[in-house]
């Protein structure tokens, strides 16, 4: 009997504790066991995996050394699109533009602060594309939810139930909506116990009868919401709508998206101030984009970005703002700032019209507009500064209707250019209030055009309609006009440049020159032929002397030197000495008068130096008789060739083997011999520099080009250095 009850107690303990353990204690009326399941399906929605290395194949944690654990979290799997708002929201990385701008110049004012920022954050940081993400536990959650109603709004708290609480607060202008708040914070770590909480921040809050959504952001320390003692920072947002409260501490919950790799949002600060000793700061900023219509946190002189809240959180807009410390000891009362009654949809379109303004606008003049909140009120500005009052206005357009009447086209000025000075103009007088008639355009258009265009603007007078022609018409025909005479001046440069570069060598004997000279004249009607690398000759197809030998004395193929014929071995040294130095001479420089006798030309298309001033040159070879082959086609006989002498400060300078060319109007120094004697010269930019060696260190002249294209140089004025161009010591 006895060992009968024995078995049915210890059947009743069994099915007792069976019982215990698939239903859990109840408190309250709530079951422990259906509270911790609660928990764990929050803990699985916070707590995202970590991404994995590819070199070591684990997972990125990191453990701090107050005991914290933080998971690297891919960008695409944050808990924060989780909430059932922001199931279509897309993610961002970074502010728009218009932003930026507006954090570049509340940074210059935050520069003028003297701040000593503390550090925080972690050292490694996570790997680009991922954040870190505080690892939370079942404690953390039920601290959360324990501490969530402190602080929840700007509700004041009747003193002497335990807090004390300082605070600044700004009343709003009318009808003006605050778009962000900032501040210094000076962070410290005062000693507290277990019940007792410290904490400094900035708030910005929306109020109307059935609603209330608050942001916000600072330090804190609070061994009941972190389970210990230290300064932290911490986030909060939070909207109330009958009696529901959605929002949370940091990242326990769906909503902050966090886009900075290196500081989590409930991370400890490393350095806090110490009383009458050294002052540590933290600039915190929470600023509106006026295109999205995220909040964004911004740290160290905002350029940090921790992350943001979407505007889909929020169904209210319009925060006010306000912030302080507050100790939970006894309570000082709060002020509430309400937000103003302007339709939701009216507040996106000005901050849409905002951004656009302050997006067009360079970093020089958008300081201008900084402090406006409309839209309006930015426009006035700009349009007061740049367009001026009435009378301004009317004087611009009196000075614009000037220039506009006076336009001419300048001879050899490119189409293009005066088509945009044309139509810059004509913009300037529509933008002033003049009514500029499409007939008025055409027709000015036309009569300033330059006399190269003469012949275009005659057929489209006379062919075309001119009360309906438009500009755009106009100037297509023009610029096919202009194209098509491009390409003719073009051919005929060519064309010029072929016969300019045709030369004839002619020697002492009449008769050998003259049929030299003949061949020459008739090549130039053909095609250049090439020049011969072996006999120099210009001709097309092989040499007939390619592998004969060659006369070292006579110059000629077939035999060699001890078996040269020729008796006058002087008079044939000197004609082949000559034949090189043939007189070849293409003058570009078209003089529309006689120059300055003194007044030398540069030119790279002469092949020798040439004057036709005999009073000039000194120690004339008059048995020197060579034709140059003018542009126009005309030989002239050179009659003789001498040294040009000229005075410098060092004493006198010799230029050899300059031509004596009668009738030739200008001075000439060959760009090639200049070479010979081992000078550099250098073109580009409307001048000619003159180096004497290859290293380009030594400048010997700078020649600026003139009006008609050349390079001028003054024999009269030029320097000692500048006559080394082309002078060799008197030997």
């Amino acid at each position: 009997m006895a060992r009968d009850m024995r078995e049915i107690i210890r059947l009743v303990a069994i099915v007792l504790t069976a019982y215990i353990a698939s239903n859990g204690c109840v408190v309250n009326g709530r079951s422990i066991h259906s509270e911790d399941v609660e928990l764990e399906k929050e803990l699985v929605a916070i707590n995202k995996p970590s991404i994995k290395t590819i070199a070591r194949l684990c997972f990125y944690v990191f453990r701090t050394e107050y005991g914290d654990i933080y998971d690297c979290v891919d960008v695409n799997k944050k808990p924060a699109f989780d909430h059932p708002l922001l199931k279509d929201h897309k993610a961002k990385k970074r502010p728009s533009l218009a932003m930026e701008k507006i954090l570049r110049a509340s940074r210059k004012d935050a520069s003028l602060l003297e701040t000593n920022p503390t550090k925080i954050g972690l050292e490694e940081g996570c790997p680009a594309g991922s954040v870190p993400l505080r690892r939370a536990t079942k404690e953390d959650l039920r601290r959360a939810k324990f501490s969530f109603k402190r602080l929840s709004s700007f509700e004041p708290i009747n003193p002497g139930q335990g807090y004390d609480f300082a605070g600044i607060v700004t009343t709003p202008p009318a009808n003006v909506l605050f778009k962000g708040i900032a501040a210094r914070i000076s962070v410290y770590q005062p000693p507290v116990s277990s019940q007792q909480s410290s904490t400094a921040l900035i708030q910005l809050q929306t109020q109307t009868e059935t609603k209330v959504g608050s942001i916000q952001v600072g330090w804190t320390i609070d061994p009941e919401l972190y389970g210990d003692s230290r300064a932290r920072l911490f986030t909060k947002w939070s909207e109330e709508h009958d009696g529901t409260v959605d929002g949370c501490y940091n990242t326990l919950c769906s909503g902050f998206v966090v886009t900075n790799p290196n500081i989590p949002i409930d991370t400890a600060f490393n350095d806090v101030s110490i009383a009458q000793r050294s002052q540590v700061f933290q600039w915190m900023m929470v600023t509106l984009d006026p295109l999205s219509q995220d909040w964004w946190l911004s740290m160290q002189d905002d350029n940090i970005r921790l992350g943001y809240w979407p505007r889909e959180l929020f169904s209210l807009s319009g925060f006010s703002v306000g912030g302080g410390s507050s100790d939970k000891e006894s309570e000082a009362d709060q002020i509430i700032l309400h937000a103003p009654t302007t339709s939701r949809e009216e507040k996106i379109k000005n901050a849409k019209a905002l951004s656009l303004i302050q997006g067009a606008l360079t970093d020089d003049l958008f300081p201008r507009i900084r402090n406006e909140k409309t839209a309006k009120g930015a426009w006035d500005i700009l349009s007061r500064e740049f367009r001026g009052d009435k009378k301004v206005r009317a004087v611009k357009l009196q000075a614009v209707r000037v220039d506009f009447e006076y336009l001419r086209m300048v001879e050899n000025k490119s189409l293009d250019g005066y088509l945009a000075k044309f139509f810059a103009t004509v913009n300037n007088l529509k933008s002033l209030g003049e009514d500029v008639s499409e007939n008025r355009i055409v027709q000015k258009l036309l009569m300033s055009l330059s006399r190269r265009y003469k012949s275009i603007v005659s057929i489209i007078e006379e062919t075309r309609d001119l009360d309906v022609l438009r500009a755009e018409e106009v100037i297509a025909s023009v610029k096919v006009y202009d194209k098509r005479e491009d390409l003719h001046d073009e051919r005929d440069k060519l064309i010029r440049t072929e016969k300019a570069f045709s030369s004839v060598k002619i020697g002492s004997n009449q008769a050998y020159n003259s049929h030299k000279g003949f061949q020459a004249g008739g090549s130039s009607q053909m095609s250049i032929k090439p020049q011969c690398q072996v006999c120099q000759k210009q001709h097309f197809g092989l040499c007939r002397h390619k592998g004969k030998p060659r006369c070292g004395r006579c110059n000629r193929f077939g035999h060699i030197t001890k078996d040269c014929e020729s008796q006058n071995h002087k008079q044939l040294a000197n004609y082949a000495k000559e034949g090189v130095i043939t007189g070849t001479m293409f003058y570009a420089c078209h003089a529309a008068s006689l120059q300055d006798k003194k007044i030398w030309f540069v030119d790279s298309a002469c092949s020798n130096h040439m004057t036709s001033q005999e009073s000039e040159l000194i120690n004339i070879d008059r048995s020197v008789t060579c034709k140059v082959k003018m542009g126009s086609g005309d030989l002239v006989q050179a009659t003789g060739k001498g040294t040009l002498v000229v005075e410098t400060q060092h004493g006198k300078r010799y230029i050899k083997e300059v031509l004596l060319v009668p009738g030739l109007d200008e001075n000439l120094l060959s760009v090639g011999q200049m070479m010979e004697h081992g000078y550099y010269i250098l073109f580009g930019g409307n001048k000619a520099v003159i180096f004497d060696d290859e290293s380009l260190n030594n400048v010997i002249a700078i020649l600026i080009m003139g009006g008609n294209r050349c390079f001028p140089l003054s024999l009269e004025t030029i320097t000692p250095a500048a006559r080394k161009a082309s002078v060799t010591e008197d030997s």
